[in-house]
């Protein structure tokens, strides 16, 4: 078959499930970097800069799987529903 008789393929997700995937990925890593630099609260002495940056992205990445659930439930191509949910 030559380039020209093949069909354009569907892709597998959609451009909304691959951005929030890509937003829960990173949020992820930071989480995950910021917690081995980071000084927590002690005592009387409250935490450090990336301390208040960890709790605050840790807020946005609950939005963000918030948001990547619903689409998934939402979405009309990609893994079927009764797949993710049994």
């Amino acid at each position: 078959m030559t380039d020209a008789t093949m069909e354009p393929a569907t892709p597998r997700h959609g451009l909304g499930t691959r951005i929030l995937h890509l937003g829960v990925a990173l949020a992820v890593i930071w989480q995950v970097g910021v917690s081995l630099l980071m000084q927590g609260p002690r005592g009387a002495t409250p935490g450090d800069t990336l301390f208040a940056t960890h709790s605050y992205v840790g807020l946005a990445s609950f939005g963000l799987i918030l948001l990547f659930w619903l689409n998934l439930l939402a979405r009309r191509i990609g893994t079927e529903s009764g797949a993710l949910f049994p």
